[in-house]
This record gives structure tokens, sequence and C-alpha cells, in this order.
């Protein structure tokens, strides 16, 4: 597994479920529905504290496209999957060995597996899928 450590932002489009199981790897997340100061905070302003904090956003939703979050974003897509299934796909892409690639880029987590773009685009598809009901 990768040491590279991303100071992580989770958008409140992020599910409780989800933001606990990521929680539990990435110990340094901020989770912004319990974060006084950033709750209720619109996605430029999220954005802007992101930045001065060096911090990359995940997300759930599209509400960041157009917005320039200097440390990156990494964008999960519900595509009819559950939040256990979403959850076993960050783990898999966390321990994927290339989220170091992710740093300052856009990091898009899908069903079919990840995609880094902004830059020379990379592309991982998983093999075997993280999710057993995939398989």
């Amino acid at each position: 597994m990768s040491s590279l450590q991303l100071r992580l932002l989770l958008d409140e489009s992020i599910p409780n479920p989800l933001a606990r199981g990521i929680l539990r790897v990435s110990r340094s997340a901020v989770y912004v529905r319990t974060h006084p100061k950033l709750k209720g905070k619109d996605d430029h302003d999220l954005a802007k504290e992101a930045n001065d904090d060096r911090r990359m956003i995940v997300a759930l939703d599209n509400d960041y496209k157009g917005i320039s979050v200097t440390a990156g974003i990494i964008k999960m897509n519900a595509d009819r999957t559950d939040e256990g299934c979403l959850l076993k796909l960050f783990l898999a892409f966390w321990r994927s060995g290339h989220r170091g690639k992710a740093k300052r880029r856009r990091t898009y987590v899908t069903n079919a597996g990840f995609r880094i773009t902004n830059g020379e685009e990379f592309v991982h598809r998983w093999q075997p899928h993280p999710c057993a009901h995939h398989d």
C-alpha cells in the first residue's frame, strides 16, 4: 500500500456511513457535515477552504465542475451502487498504489474502476471487482 497521505475534505454529499469508512483509513480527513466551521457552506467556499488547507475534496455529486481545487477532487459515482459498495470502491482506489497520481488532479471512482484526469490520463479497471455482487 502506498504511504502517501492525501489530506481529504469530505463534502456534504458523502453519506454518513461512507464518511465513517473513509475517516477510518484517512484519519486526517475532515467531514463537512460534522465540522461547524464548514457545515452549510456553498461549494465555492468549501473549495476555498480546501485550497487554504491543501485538502483534496471527496464528493458524490458533480457540484465542483468548473471550480478550481488545487489539491484535487475525488468524485465518487453512485451509479446504482449501495453505500457499502461505494466504500469498497473507495478503499480499492485508496489501496491501489495509484492514489499519489490523484494529487492536484481530478479522479473519478466508478463501478468500472477509476480514472485520473488533468494531465496525462490514467485509467485503472477493477480486476476483480471490489464488490461481490458485481462479479
